[in-house]
């Protein structure tokens, strides 16, 4: 009977890991099928490409492991992107998640972004997989270890970063590694095992420094066992030593590299002046993170879980389970040290979501395992219910989980960043076309972020991240070889605030997406038509309303009245409780007919308003899903009230996808302040 009860269990126990295996395979296929191979985008792209262009690195210094480069070579730190050092040497966490995706990728001969998402996605299942183990041992039920690997793979945070570049994914992973071992020891288990969850945590803190946490909390709980025990055990102490010394050793190397080379990396604490303004930033952490965090039922199933144990402690009384016991104060202690993380780190806290999964995200969800595993489940009706809402409930994580993710992989209007990442897309492709080297320096202006630009075209270079004149005007006196800028920020924007580039360079190429430059006095007198390379082009298609005339099908939402400085002309016109206003849209089919749309706006304005915008909006749709969006602010002012005004824009270039979908175009006025103005000879010409 004995033999046949642990076969029993056994059995038992390898049909949980079968279907554990095919929720997360499962879960996994429907988050990540389509963005396995794809670009660093959308929130936080800045930080997943610099990660990104650490593997490429490798893969480009012979996989000198110790001296870690990016593609920027003007550093953010410590001059904020404002001195050019020679090389793209930074300082790094232990980048060992960066190193093994580079050594896959020069295995391979392909340095696809798949090898890095594919390895951190594989990471992931295996921390998930040592979650379920881990609470599989503290617990009294058997339903407990699927509710805290749900609650975990659901979270939406948790998913949207689960197969992205950040060191966060794996580093989480190795620290509940390293939690199922002192679970273990802590059962009664060698030191073999303490050992092994020392090297875990070890490697979490050296690659990812906040999962120092986790490192210290265990060294807390120890230290706390010698005082009560009144036996110190050298072993663990020499191992704490070791880790400590690891850590402390290559964060001094770290300081090294980051004094000789500068660093793209942050290494300074960012806390709040007063606990006033700390209570402030918490609750715009609250209301701009939270239900990325977690959804609003992941919530209420830990508010349930909280209320049941309060309600069973009432009733039964305190836990009397040893090992339960020792894991819950460990589960406290921890959550004590992201606390006081979050006090040290609380601004960074605010832009970025992935500082959670670094800190609170880890003894949120042992404490959901810890809480759901003190109920014995016996019965048969007992077990039906309790799979029932369980079941129900992973259901609507997934249900409020899949709108959260997509909602993230959306391009918000002024997403600059995003509309950068689809204009260097083919920018590899474009500088090999102009026979330019890989080893040219590349000046990339209104880059947005140190290395998105750079990874895709696989070259090195500055980086001047927005459109400031004393930058542009320090940055293009350094070295380099040739300037590359998106043709949407080039003109207006660009040639605005430093004119001088059409004196100082001339167009060595381009495409509807980019110009390529290179610094030299031009021999004629240029417009910034010649520096597009839009002189002698001829568009493909080419519409203007101007109200006095049947408009093309194009043209929607007319209003128009009398010309208010030449009565006898009408103009369009749009009322301040108006707030949509002119609209141009392509259809489908005539998508299909011009392939690819690289489109220029222009229109002459009126308003006798002072201040306020107009937003002009270029919206590309595939299947009732937008996937381009950008925005331009027409602003109004006292100096331009009450004349007319010309304005004229470049527009982020689309390429048609047949998807199969229907696709549309839609280029449209916003009158999001509620202002009242005119206007007329309004043009879209498209290249």
């Amino acid at each position: 009977m004995a033999m046949d009860s642990a076969t029993g269990t056994k059995k038992f126990k390898w049909l949980s890991i079968t279907i554990l295996s095919v929720f997360l395979i499962t879960i996994s296929f429907h988050y990540h099928r389509n963005e396995i191979k794809t670009y660093p985008s959308y929130i936080h792209a800045w930080a997943q490409a610099d990660q990104y262009a650490l593997a490429l690195g490798f893969t480009e210094n012979g996989y000198d492991f110790f001296h870690p480069q990016t593609y920027n070579l003007n550093k953010q730190f410590p001059n904020n992107f404002a001195h050019p050092y020679p090389t793209g040497v930074t300082s790094a966490d232990f980048p060992i998640h960066a190193y093994i995706p580079a050594l896959l990728m020069g295995i391979t001969g392909s340095t696809s972004p798949f090898w890095m998402r594919i390895y951190l996605l594989l990471y992931s299942l295996v921390g998930l997989i040592f979650l379920f183990l881990l609470t599989r041992e503290i617990s009294k039920n058997f339903l407990a270890p699927f509710a805290a690997v749900a609650f975990a793979m659901l979270s939406p945070v948790f998913l949207y970063y689960q197969a992205t570049f950040l060191p966060t994914i794996p580093s989480l992973a190795n620290a509940i590694i390293g939690y199922y071992f002192y679970v273990i020891h802590l059962k009664g288990a060698k030191n073999r095992h303490f050992l092994l969850a020392l090297v875990f945590f070890t490697l979490a803190t050296l690659a990812r420094t906040p999962f120092a946490i986790f490192l210290f909390a265990v060294i807390c709980q120890e230290s706390f066992y010698f005082i009560l025990r009144r036996k110190i055990d050298i072993r663990k102490c020499i191992g704490f030593l070791t880790s400590i010394l690891l850590i402390f050793g290559y964060f001094l190397y770290n300081q090294h590299l980051r004094s000789l080379n500068g660093s793209i990396f942050l290494n300074l604490l960012s806390y709040t002046e007063s606990f006033a303004q700390f209570k402030l930033l918490l609750s715009e952490v609250i209301n701009r993170w939270g239900n990325h965090f977690f959804t609003s039922y992941h919530y209420l199933f830990l508010l349930g879980l909280t209320l049941a144990s309060v309600i069973m402690v009432i009733v039964k009384g305190r836990e009397k389970d040893s090992l339960r016991n020792k894991f819950g104060f460990q589960i406290l202690i921890a959550s004590v040290g992201s606390i006081l993380y979050s006090l040290l780190m609380a601004k960074q806290f605010q832009y970025h979501d992935y500082y959670f999964l670094d800190s609170f995200f880890l003894p949120i969800i042992l404490l959901v395992g810890y809480l759901s595993g003190q109920f014995r489940i016996k019965s048969k009706i007992q077990k039906t219910i309790s799979i029932v809402v369980v079941c129900i409930f992973i259901g609507l994580f997934q249900r409020d989980a899949h709108k959260r993710v997509k909602s993230r992989q959306q391009t918000a209007i002024w997403d600059k960043t995003e509309v950068l990442v689809q204009d260097f897309a083919d920018s590899k492709q474009l500088l090999d076309s102009l026979n330019i080297s890989k080893e040219a320096i590349i000046l990339v202006l209104e880059s947005q972020t140190p290395n998105n630009a750079f990874v895709h075209m696989r070259r090195k270079g500055f980086a001047i991240l927005g459109s400031n004149r004393e930058e542009i005007q320090n940055a293009i006196n350094w070295k380099y070889d040739y300037i590359v800028v998106q043709n949407c920020m080039l003109y207006p924007e660009l040639l605005q605030t430093y004119p001088e580039l059409l004196e100082q360079t001339v167009r060595v190429g381009g495409n509807d997406h980019l110009t390529v430059l290179r610094k030299t006095v031009p021999t004629k007198k240029q417009q910034p038509w010649d520096l597009l390379g839009l002189t002698k082009r001829v568009p493909k298609l080419h519409s203007t309303i101007n109200f006095d005339d049947l408009p093309e099908s194009y043209w929607g939402n007319l209003v128009s009245k009398s010309n208010p400085l030449d009565t006898a002309n009408n103009v369009g016109y749009t009322a301040q409780n108006n707030e949509w206003s002119l609209n141009f849209t392509l259809t489908d089919s005539t998508l299909k007919s011009l392939q690819s749309i690289y489109p220029v706006f222009k229109a002459n304005f009126f308003s006798n308003e002072k201040e306020g915008k107009i937003l002009f909006i270029a919206n590309y749709e595939v299947g009732n899903k937008s996937v381009s969006q950008y925005a331009f602010s027409i602003e109004l002012n006292e100096q331009d009230a009450g004349k007319w005004r010309s304005i004229s824009y470049i527009l982020p270039a689309i390429h048609y996808t047949n998807t199969g979908k229907p696709n549309r175009y839609t280029v449209f006025l916003w009158n999001s302040d509620k202002k009242e103005f005119c206007y007329d000879e309004v043009s879209i010409s498209i290249y």
